[in-house]
């Protein structure tokens, strides 16, 4: 028994429909920060290009419904930059919540803040994903980091108004 032939040009474009993906796959890993990081912590991540980012999201856990206080530092061989437009947009994967692009502000040499609400979902998803649009007259990069907003019943409590915690407060500078 003969076996079909398989149509000329077949073979190749679905090689490189995989190379694609596996290339496209790879872009992103690089450009994504860690799903822990963000949720505990003030992130930092270097780019080829040598650009230093430093993000964070305040208070810890983040939680929603609440005002968050957003800082990104931005530098290159250990000085800060200062020619940038930096965006954020706030999505949840799978699913849209509304456009949320908090508005980050020039607040000092290469650092940027700015403050927003992330909305309860009411699927009970957890799981969101900041994008960081740094915008340079040479260009521009994109990083995501995913995080995790925290359920209703691991916040604290909130702090007496006598005497906050502190704890949604932005940092003059990153901490190493």
């Amino acid at each position: 028994m003969e076996t079909p032939s398989p149509r000329p040009g077949s073979g190749r474009a679905f090689v490189a429909a995989l190379l694609a993906l596996v290339f496209i796959g790879a872009a992103a890993s690089q450009s994504q920060a860690s799903t822990k990081s963000l949720a505990t912590g003030p992130f930092t991540k270097e780019l080829e290009d040598g650009l230093v980012v430093y993000f964070e999201i305040l208070p810890r856990p983040i939680p929603p419904m609440k005002e968050l206080n957003f800082a990104v530092n931005l530098s290159r061989a250990g000085k800060p930059l200062e020619a940038f437009e930096v965006l954020l947009d706030l999505t949840m994967p799978g699913m849209f919540m509304g456009k949320n692009s908090p508005t980050l502000v020039r607040v000092g040499p290469g650092r940027f803040e700015g403050r927003g609400v992330l909305p309860r979902c009411m699927s009970g998803d957890r799981h969101w994903q900041a994008l960081l649009t740094l915008r340079e007259s040479g260009g521009s990069h994109r990083i995501i980091f995913p995080f995790e907003v925290a359920e209703e019943a691991s916040m604290p409590p909130p702090a007496s108004s006598s005497g906050g915690s502190g704890q949604g407060e932005m940092p003059a500078s990153p901490s190493p």
